[in-house]
């Protein structure tokens, strides 16, 4: 089958993105990553939206309650806050038992959430979109 040259393009793109992400994982890791990638394709667990959204959908699709991000303090001068986000949530995929013990940190509460679900989605080798 002949590929145009973008289709070409993605794929080749999409590859190296592959290669660079499993770069300095163990034989191990590489492995419970592909797993778990293949769990998340199964759920059909739509990865292309934020990470908050991407980690709600996967606590939906184990009917666990939403992730919990009310763990939060702004700080700063009241013109111009800085939120702290907490989140300290558990969930097993494939056996095993992932601690979500993670924050972020911006000047609006929602972009603080996603900041701490990239870091979340980052443990559980969820794939999402940075904003």
């Amino acid at each position: 089958m002949d590929r145009t040259g973008f289709e070409a393009e993605v794929i080749s793109d999409y590859e190296n993105r592959e290669k660079e992400e499993l770069e300095g994982l163990t034989p191990e890791q590489t492995e419970k990553r592909k797993e778990l990638l293949k769990m998340y394709d199964l759920f059909d667990i739509k990865t292309y939206q934020n990470a908050r959204n991407v980690l709600e959908q996967l606590f939906a699709k184990y009917h666990k309650p939403l992730p919990d991000f009310t763990d939060y303090k702004p700080e700063g001068r009241d013109h111009a806050p800085i939120f702290m986000v907490k989140l300290n949530e558990t969930i097993t995929l494939k056996g095993k038992t992932y601690i979500l013990n993670v924050e972020g940190v911006a000047s609006k509460l929602k972009h603080a959430q996603i900041k701490a679900a990239e870091k979340a989605c980052d443990i559980l080798y969820l794939p999402y979109n940075k904003i």
